[in-house]
């Protein structure tokens, strides 16, 4: 049993970065490799969810919001099956003690997963610069109903992805993971520099700030080791951001450049229209409908899964390029918060401190940070993209967290020992 879990937890891991391999069934949603292989692990592991209680409970928490958004307001089909695929890809989450050989295998799965996707991306961004269409075409026939963007001078690659933003998140996660999950080596540090460059390549604003942040925060809290300075530290990394975003056009301005320019136009304007302004602006709709709708609506929202038809009512005028005008947010705090109100919102982020909280000491505000700006990048909740990836990151603070203690008690060990005049013991083999 447990080897098939290793072996599930592996191709689960490894087939992450290939939605458009699977069945289509909504637009930018499959049931791909990753999903089969992942809900076959959940089956397999079922008897976990009761191993911690916290873990189920803050999920139930989060259900019952979610619900209660919805009864007496919008009839249950236009919810249920969206919260029933939610639970589905995020119940493997929920699990407990699944063993540190499974983590591994998680791990290692994701790692082989990654190697793949950058070669496919290499291939692809050559084939886009030397304009070999063949090989274009072929990577469209083995990865259909893909887009890449198409900006100057080249094409974006997306890899296995429905666009190329979504592979500059997988690549952001796989910068984190790796830098978690492994001692920090010349050779994996040689690594996380090789995801850098990818994130680069791949052309997403998204991604290159998501991981930035990363690297910023824990630049804050190596050299702030309290808490106290490491928490003003960040805000005024935050406070820096804003700045340099408002007054971005009076500084400098080529591909990111640009591309942040029009961030630093929408942030001031307001404005939906396009990528950046969805995103920058993707609160905008919830206090929009929230100041139109009054006090219930700020509690409760338009309930969970039912707030499409008002953006298009709403925004649909700002055409396609908008998320807001196709019914969608970029944005997943913004999402919960329009269609589930403060409750739903409250209980969400309860849910992600309780499953996080514990594995995450020592690298709270570089992972907090980390999240966040995915939630501002990334707004697909039913994807199993998110929760699949949220899931090998927290097997790999696992680890870390397992070998830390475990050496630190090695290290308590030995100095009694030593105490004792007998020999010390062997060095011990980390868990990662």
């Amino acid at each position: 049993m447990k080897k098939i879990s290793e072996v599930l937890a592996f191709l689960t891991a490894a087939f992450i970065p290939f939605p458009t391999l699977g069945y289509p069934i909504a637009n930018d949603l499959t049931i791909s490799p990753a999903l089969v292989c992942g809900s076959a692990f959940l089956l397999l592991n079922l008897l976990h969810l009761f191993d911690r209680r916290d873990y189920l409970v803050s999920a139930v928490g989060v259900a019952a919001c979610f619900i209660v958004s919805n009864i007496g307001r919008n009839p249950a089909d236009t919810y249920m099956l969206s919260l029933i695929a939610l639970f589905a890809v995020l119940a493997p989450l929920i699990l407990g003690d699944i063993g540190n050989s499974v983590r591994r295998a998680l791990i290692w799965g994701f790692m082989t997963g990654l190697v793949i996707t950058m070669v496919i991306s290499f291939v692809e961004l050559m084939a886009s610069l030397l304009s070999i269409d063949d090989v274009l075409n072929l990577l469209d026939t083995i990865f259909p109903d893909g887009r890449r963007g198409n900006p100057s001078p080249y094409l974006r690659p997306k890899a296995g992805f429905f666009e190329p933003s979504h592979l500059a998140v997988y690549l952001a996660y796989a910068f984190v993971i790796v830098d978690v999950a492994f001692r920090k080596t010349q050779r994996s540090n040689v690594f996380k520099a090789l995801i850098g460059v990818c994130i680069l390549y791949v052309g997403s604003l998204a991604g290159f700030l998501i991981a930035t942040f990363y690297v910023a925060a824990q630049g804050v809290s190596g050299v702030f080791k309290s808490k106290r300075n490491a928490f003003i530290a960040f805000m005024l990394l935050i406070l820096s951001f804003a700045a340099v975003l408002i007054y971005w056009n009076d500084i400098v301005s080529s591909t990111y450049f640009e591309r942040l320019g029009i961030v630093s136009d929408a942030f001031s304007s307001g404005d939906l229209v396009g990528s950046e302004g969805s995103r920058i602006n993707a609160f905008r709709p919830v206090f929009d409908y929230w100041s139109e709708n009054g006090w219930t609506e700020f509690f409760l929202g338009t309930g969970y899964a039912n707030y499409s038809d008002w953006l298009i009512t709403r925004y649909g005028g700002l055409g396609t390029f908008s998320s807001a005008g196709r019914g969608d947010i970029d944005n997943i705090f913004a999402a919960v918060m329009l269609s589930t109100g403060l409750f739903g919102i409250l209980s969400y982020l309860t849910f992600l401190v309780v499953r996080l909280y514990s594995v995450s000491k020592g690298r709270r505000i570089p992972i907090v940070l980390f999240l966040v700006a995915v939630h501002f990048a990334y707004g697909h909740m039913i994807s199993y993209l998110g929760w699949y990836l949220l899931l090998v990151l927290a097997s790999a603070l696992e680890l870390r967290q397992n070998a830390e203690v475990a050496a630190s008690h090695l290290v308590i060990g030995r100095r009694e020992v030593g105490s004792s005049g007998m020999a010390s013991p062997r060095r011990p083999v980390s868990a990662s």
